[in-house]
């Protein structure tokens, strides 16, 4: 990707594993709405990440590269890992809040929740959202990303590779399905996997999860099974300047997408206090009337 673009209409393109995502800047949060508006009606999710590199990377894998695992061995290994979370889960969560034993989507669901290394990567259908991930996880004067990809050509790529859909039966990914397609599965392939009870949190942030068929190759190795399709994968850059960065985190705190909305909770509330301090000092300084010095104590 040239870094010498600076048109919101200039298209560059960045490849992943071979398998390239046609883009273009967004300098203002005029031409974020307006390009959430030529995605409206379709079937696309997106992705929100500060590095170019890693942002299409799930965590199973960068942790399968820092550990250096062969690849012959990661199958065994994620098995194992899920394995253990499965057998302590029980430890430090009700009973109430534990999947049924056989789930293993919503098993790798819950783990993705908490941290752990999976092979899901979290993808969500507003652009929105998206862009806060972005914003959130880079700093002032960097820049950062949103992959967009069509997921109804995705899921149907999925379907021309095997019979990869959803079960007839249950109308979900779970149980022996899962296990049967994905875990001893050495097909490459990429398709969206939800699990049939959603969390609080996939719920507000509109997630869905794009999995790997093949967890002992990237994600881009297995996106690239199905070829270089720019018509079905986009991206877009958000460019650097600090004017860009203020005016859409401003049009997302009116669209009410922050950490307390998006991580409902405490941590959630905790964490949001990071972006709305300008508006809290703003505040502050109101209290003090008339544009003079704000007050020394809040009641």
């Amino acid at each position: 990707m040239s870094d010498e673009a600076t048109s919101d209409h200039r298209e560059q393109a960045l490849s992943c594993s071979g398998f390239f995502f046609k883009g273009e800047d967004i300098h203002t949060a005029r031409k974020l709405e307006e390009t959430d508006l030529a995605f409206a009606g379709g079937h696309w999710a997106f992705r929100g990440h500060k590095d170019e590199k890693k942002g299409l990377h799930t965590e199973l894998e960068l942790a399968f590269e820092r550990h250096g695992i062969p690849e012959a061995e990661r199958a065994v290994c994620e098995q194992l890992i899920i394995r253990e979370f499965g057998r302590k889960a029980y430890l430090y969560l009700p009973e109430g809040e534990l999947p049924d034993p056989w789930d293993t989507l919503e098993w790798l669901s819950l783990m993705r929740h908490h941290g752990a290394p999976t092979r899901l990567l979290d993808w969500t259908y507003s652009i929105f959202v998206a862009a806060y991930f972005a914003l959130a996880a880079s700093g002032p004067g960097d820049d950062c990303y949103i992959w967009a990809i069509d997921v109804e050509w995705l899921n149907d790529r999925t379907r021309d590779v095997k019979d990869l859909m959803k079960n007839q039966d249950e109308r979900d990914k779970t149980g022996g399905h899962f296990r049967d397609h994905y875990l001893t599965n050495r097909e490459r392939f990429v398709s969206t996997a939800n699990p049939r009870r959603l969390n609080k949190r996939l719920t507000m942030q509109r997630g869905v999860f794009l999995c790997p068929g093949d967890s002992t190759k990237t994600f881009g190795e297995n996106l690239n099974r199905f070829g270089h399709s720019p018509a079905h994968a986009r991206y877009f850059r958000i460019a650097k300047a600090p004017e860009t960065r203020r005016e859409i985190l401003q049009l997302l705190y009116r669209l009410n997408i922050d950490e307390e909305t998006i991580f409902p909770g405490i941590e959630g509330l905790a964490k949001s206090l990071r972006d709305r301090m300008p508006r809290i000092n703003e505040g502050l300084i109101r209290l003090g009337g008339g544009g003079g010095a704000p007050r020394k104590e809040i009641d």
